[in-house]
């Protein structure tokens, strides 16, 4: 706990935006939690002047599947 610096909130809608552009560009099938994680890593990256960010998706969709965030449009 000592090295968390800063807390953010991403939103329900932010998340879904990212997990479903997870799939779309990249392929990856994640839950929402990992398009909170990515989104929020997006932003860091956008005000870093050079550095790396790594990022953790521990999250299936299995359980999310009910959204139907995933499906095309018709």
């Amino acid at each position: 706990m000592s090295l968390i610096t800063e807390r953010t909130i991403v939103t329900s809608q932010q998340a879904a935006v990212v997990t479903k552009q997870l799939l779309d560009k990249e392929g990856i099938f994640a839950g929402l939690s990992s398009g909170a994680v990515v989104h929020q890593a997006i932003k860091v990256a956008s005000e870093m002047e050079e550095g790396n960010i790594v990022v953790v998706l521990a999250d299936g969709e299995w359980k999310y599947l009910s959204l139907d965030l995933w499906t095309k449009a018709k």
